[in-house]
């Protein structure tokens, strides 16, 4: 059993992240059967809003704001104007979109397949 709080630290969470660019990679550059079957099971498990994925999302943004708070703020203090990094904003929208899908009809889960593919790799689920 895998205790979520502890398991999702800043590390696991850059792993995550890493391993959902390695899958999207391997999915356009090969058609990775592996990869495209990771991301639908993490698309069916966002859409039912499994509660281990939500909290893995949840921590790991979390994380991934900490991280991004830290280098925008030596942006900053290099003179240039402050925003959110990719890794965090494409975290984050793919936390909120499994929190609450009525707030974002609009967008499919697929958008962030490759996320909820790492996360499920992470949580044992592939």
């Amino acid at each position: 059993m895998i205790e979520l709080p502890d398991f999702v630290s800043r590390e696991s969470t850059e792993r995550a992240y890493h391993r959902a660019k390695v899958l999207q990679n391997a999915w356009a550059k090969y058609k990775d059967g592996r990869s495209k079957r990771a991301r639908a099971v993490g698309c069916r498990m966002a859409r039912l809003r499994n509660a281990k994925m939500l909290l893995f999302l949840e921590k790991g943004a979390e994380h991934l704001r900490a991280m991004n708070d830290e280098q925008a703020s030596r942006v900053v203090q290099e003179g240039y104007a402050k925003s959110d990094f990719a890794e965090f904003s494409q975290w984050r929208e793919a936390f909120l979109l499994t929190r609450d899908p009525k707030l974002h009809e609009d967008v499919d889960f697929v958008v962030f397949g490759w996320i909820y593919a790492a996360v499920a790799e992470a949580l044992g689920e592939v």
